[in-house]
């Protein structure tokens, strides 16, 4: 994960972004970014956190995570919880300014101070601390604490007319589950931050959450639909995983000083040589004739940076072992049962707030077939194979669940895609390109496939080579 990473590995490697202008953009408030796991939300945030403060020598950056600022109450009182987020966000700004005040010269910015000394985040003055030690019997001094409570009122006062206050809250939602006390912790936490954005001018909120956690909230609580508007999606395309994995190749030289002298026309040029130098281009192929290793890496990991990632590392073992010179299809192919297992498992885990019957859908369809042709095939095996002998509730949908609601959550959670077939050609379109497809039945189409995703074709036993091979979902 990106904040265990040495910061000049990860900022070798990291593609900057120039799709998320209202994530970095001054003028917004507060934005939400949305990013499933593994898609590198944690690393945009720590780039953003760098790239704000060289804006301005005024501004005030930091970044916090779940265990760091989440309250610790057991009430289920809505107004109790919105202000215990309040007062801790508070609190950990007025530690942050305190930080970086030189010296205190007013009541306001002594109290900042006290409290970043209190918390061992700052080195104490010279007056606290020769005041700590000095005692006399015949000249006592009395060290009083003035005790100061870090409040809205008194951020609001010192930072007024000064540099932005940015707060990076990333993975608030780690821990998320469906029970009471847990909605309302996410739903009070999006509350606060968006109450202190309107009371304190300066302050630019950045926050992250899992779209199906923020989904789940949206449902129970229809007051956060207001912030809507301040969401926004992380994807990747291919071009972007391509600079992706040709910056991973680029900084593994830079650290083994191999230097790259080769003069290239153009960022993607440079980039397929990058890879190729890994990858055989010309033994890698999904079946679509010939493509680079980038765009069948991107399908196999369904576009998750972290997921393609981990897949390289597995296959470049397989290469090694096997002596050869580049990772081909073959080498990729060997570690795809494994590959989904664990991805089957990834998926279960960070959706399972939302279904906790995920990983037994996914099962349903082991031994049977990778693709479906139209939707009244695909209907017919969700009614018979898995209504009839699974008792599915998902948060966010409606309490009887029909075939469609099933296939709506599997293609949000990427477990199969739609194939559209013409002249010899196919292509697919994804949750995010059709994220309503399922919502409207008479929307559905019957003259189109759909298709198991590949990372789990071979772990379910749909891949034509293994699936007379031995049973699995028991």
């Amino acid at each position: 994960m990106a904040q265990h990473e040495d910061l000049d590995v990860l900022y070798s490697y990291l593609v900057e972004r120039n799709d998320l202008d209202e994530f970095y953009s001054e003028r917004t408030r507060i934005s939400i970014l949305k990013a499933i796991k593994g898609s590198g939300k944690t690393a945009l945030c720590l780039k953003a956190l760098d790239k704000v403060k060289e804006l301005s020598n005024t501004n005030i950056a930091f970044i916090k995570y779940d265990n760091e600022i989440s309250p610790d109450i057991e009430d289920l009182n809505h107004t109790k919880w919105v202000k215990e987020w309040k007062r801790l966000i508070i609190k950990t700004v007025g530690v942050e300014i305190g930080k970086e005040i030189g010296f205190a010269f007013d009541d306001d910015a002594m109290s900042l101070v006290e409290e970043a000394e209190k918390g061992g985040f700052k080195k104490r003055s010279i007056v606290t601390a020769i005041c700590d030690r000095i005692w006399s019997k015949d000249i006592p001094i009395e060290k009083r604490d003035a005790n100061r409570q870090i409040t809205d009122n008194l951020i609001e006062r010192f930072t007024s007319g000064k540099g932005l206050i940015w707060l990076f809250l990333d993975e608030i939602d780690q821990f998320f589950t469906i029970e009471e006390k847990s909605l309302l912790r996410i739903a009070t936490f999006f509350v606060a931050c968006s109450e202190l954005s309107r009371r304190i001018p300066e302050f630019r909120f950045r926050l992250t959450v899992r779209p199906n956690v923020w989904t789940v909230v949206i449902s129970k609580y229809s007051a956060l639909a207001g912030l809507r508007q301040y969401t926004v999606d992380l994807t990747w395309g291919i071009d972007q995983l391509r600079a992706l994995l040709a910056k991973r190749v680029s900084s593994f030289c830079e650290r083994n000083g191999k230097k790259i002298d080769h003069h290239f026309d153009s960022d993607e040029d440079r980039d397929l040589w990058l890879i190729n130098s890994v990858f055989d281009p010309y033994r890698f192929d999904l079946g679509k004739g010939e493509r680079p290793p980038h765009m069948a890496l991107s399908t196999l990991s369904d576009h998750r940076p972290r997921w393609l990632i981990e897949l390289c590392k597995a296959s470049l073992k397989v290469a090694l072992k096997n002596h050869h010179q580049r990772i081909d299809i073959q080498d990729v192919n060997n570690c795809l049962f494994d590959f989904g297992v664990h991805r089957m498992e990834d998926l279960n885990a960070e959706y399972t707030v939302q279904c906790d019957s995920l990983l037994t859908l996914m099962k349903s369809f082991a031994n049977h077939k990778p693709l479906f042709k139209g939707w009244s095939e695909l209907k017919v095996f969700i009614k018979n194979d898995i209504l009839r002998k699974t008792s599915v509730i998902i948060a966010g949908y409606p309490q009887l669940i029909e075939p469609k609601h099933i296939a709506q959550f599997l293609f949000s959670v990427g477990f199969f895609q739609i194939r559209i077939d013409g002249d010899g050609e196919y292509s697919h379109i994804t949750f995010d390109e059709r994220n309503d497809y399922f919502l409207h039945e008479e929307m559905i189409r019957d003259d189109v496939a759909y298709e198991i995703h590949p990372i789990f074709r071979k772990t379910l036993f749909l891949d034509i080579f293994t699936r007379n091979d031995r049973k699995w979902g028991s």
